[in-house]
């Protein structure tokens, strides 16, 4: 069975949502699918097991706060 989740996030504005999608976009190709809307990133994840996409998850959540605090400051 493959377990599929979605996560949204939104940001200020469209500079700081493009800025974000490029510098995660290395680490995602070939993981998680995503694609901006507006001010907001939706990243795809599928995996066959629960804990192998809480971890990606995780991952991505680490990345994503760590690319917020350079650029959003």
């Amino acid at each position: 069975m493959m377990i599929k989740a979605k996560i949204r996030l939104d940001y200020k504005d469209t500079e700081t949502a493009w800025i974000t999608f490029k510098a995660l976009e290395p680490d995602n190709r070939g993981f998680i699918d995503s694609e901006i809307i507006g001010k907001s990133i939706i990243f795809k994840l599928e995996g066959e097991s629960i804990g192998s996409i809480r971890q990606s998850i995780d991952d991505l959540l680490v990345s994503e706060m760590i690319i917020e605090n350079m650029v959003i400051k």
